[in-house]
């Protein structure tokens, strides 16, 4: 065999939690990025001073923390992109792609039909920890007065006694 063929072709882990890992990483890129471009004072002196070419130091900080910025979160957003793409455009036999999901939501003609799809979609997620819930105010009027339906309790001395078999 040759070396790499054990690895799975996909990545182990689930889109999902791959564009969580992703979002969580383009925060060290924005925070220092927008440090460097608003700070008013030269964070290395001491290589300002031996440096003379170029721009000014305050100046090369601020396009620095600018290129860190939006380059590092432009890079993690594109991956963001294509991984979310290739999550809905991919067909798996167990039904937790979205793509056929996606498809079926779009042509369906009511609401009814749509929260059908929704809860067969989770019930094919087979976990302990997904829910489907629908929250709404709809109330029925039946036309009818509780002393039309109403029940008596205790029951009455007829329905207490033993019946014969």
């Amino acid at each position: 065999p040759r070396v790499g063929e054990e690895l799975p072709a996909d990545p182990p882990l689930a889109p999902f939690l791959s564009l969580v890992i992703l979002a969580f990483c383009m925060g060290p890129d924005t925070l220092v990025g927008i440090v460097l471009m608003m700070t008013r004072a030269d964070i290395a002196p001491a290589y300002a001073s031996s440096r003379n070419w170029g721009p000014p130091a305050l100046v090369d900080q601020s396009m620095a923390g600018a290129i860190m910025w939006f380059g590092g979160d432009g890079l993690m957003m594109i991956l963001m992109v294509i991984i979310g793409g290739r999550w809905i455009a991919s067909r798996n036999d167990s039904g937790a792609s979205l793509g056929p999901w996606l498809d079926r939501v779009r042509a369906a003609k009511d609401d009814l039909e749509f929260f059908e799809i929704e809860a067969e979609y989770v019930g094919k997620l087979q976990d302990t920890h997904t829910g489907f819930q629908m929250t709404s105010n709809f109330a029925a009027r039946l036309g009818a007065t509780p002393s039309k339906w109403a029940i008596s309790w205790p029951p009455t001395s007829a329905a207490r006694e033993p019946m014969e078999c």
